[in-house]
């Protein structure tokens, strides 16, 4: 019988955590199972709408709050699709991507349910 060696990730696995990245938009989730469950019904009962960016510069956080990471930026006119709810002031656009809605302005077109 063949062992598996403390700290490999199985061929199956492996696949399935890069389908999630593709799902997710290139974001890896790394969570524990449970969390990274919660994270993804979360994000499947989230309305997402069009927006436009309404400022010269938004800074796009790995979390919902100014202590979190600057991971890129949006520029005025830039349009995307974030979640209607907020979090401490902030609509989620990507699972680890977060701006502050005031950097935000509803547009015109269909909200989606993910």
């Amino acid at each position: 019988m063949r062992t598996k060696k403390p700290g490999r990730v199985s061929r199956a696995t492996a696949t399935l955590a890069l389908a999630a990245a593709a799902v997710f938009g290139g974001t890896l989730l790394t969570a524990v199972p449970a969390q990274a469950q919660q994270q993804q019904e979360a994000v499947a009962q989230s309305v997402f709408c069009p927006y436009r960016v309404t400022v010269n510069v938004a800074n796009v956080r790995s979390g919902a709050g100014t202590s979190h990471l600057v991971r890129y930026h949006l520029y005025r006119g830039d349009t995307v699709l974030a979640t209607q709810s907020q979090t401490n002031g902030f609509r989620m656009i990507r699972p680890g991507e977060w701006t502050a809605s005031s950097n935000l302005t509803r547009t015109g077109g269909n909200c989606l349910t993910s």
